[in-house]
């Protein structure tokens, strides 16, 4: 069952798609400069904050405004093997799908890839024509929609995706891990491991 919730209002409360755990890992995909970093850094729930974004002179001056965070100039498609299962929340917050869509599917096509175990991928958009292609591109990465909107408005769309199964398995050392069904890649809580079926 798909949960139908809007964003929170600005001015320092927390979106509805932020968990209430701490020590949350972001990764922002096309961040810019970093306007709306603050209000994810108030909520005192994010220990680590990378942002990632094509224009060079946008990172830099991220990079200027909030020297606690990470800011890469990358294609967030193309990101390097140290972020592979490296964050609680992937953000894609206000990407222009339509006017850029090969490049942000290939995004969209990866971002699960960058999740941990239980993480989740947020795409927030702009109208219900983005908020239908960002829900057709989620699914066919292999995610399932959570909460999404109600269909209606012109406004901020806020879709919240996780992968469509974890299953539990064991390594060779009996200790229990999580498997991407997607890409065979199990973690445990020592490191990505080679793993088996859980037994009988």
């Amino acid at each position: 069952m798909v949960e139908r919730r809007e964003e929170s209002p600005p001015g320092g409360s927390a979106p509805s798609w932020l968990p209430p755990a701490s020590g949350l890992r972001i990764l922002e995909v096309g961040c810019g400069d970093a306007d709306d970093i603050g209000d994810l850094w108030a909520t005192g729930r994010v220990a680590e904050l990378t942002g990632v974004d094509l224009d060079e002179t946008a990172v830099v001056r991220a990079r200027a405004r909030w020297p606690q965070a990470r800011f890469l100039c990358a294609d967030a498609a193309h990101l390097p093997e140290t972020y592979r299962h490296r964050f609680d929340i992937v953000l894609i917050r206000r990407p222009d799908l339509l006017a850029q869509p090969g490049r942000w599917q290939r995004v969209f096509a990866v971002a699960r890839a960058y999740l941990r175990p239980g993480g989740r991928v947020v795409a927030v958009v702009l109208g219900v024509a983005e908020a239908a292609v960002a829900r057709r591109w989620l699914e066919r990465s292999g995610l399932d929609v959570v909460q999404a909107p109600d269909g209606g408005g012109t406004g901020e769309q806020v879709l919240v995706a996780q992968p469509a199964a974890w299953p539990a398995v064991w390594d060779d050392a009996g200790d229990a891990a999580v498997c991407d069904t997607a890409t065979g890649v199990c973690i445990s809580e020592r490191t990505e491991v080679p793993a088996r079926a859980p037994p009988g």
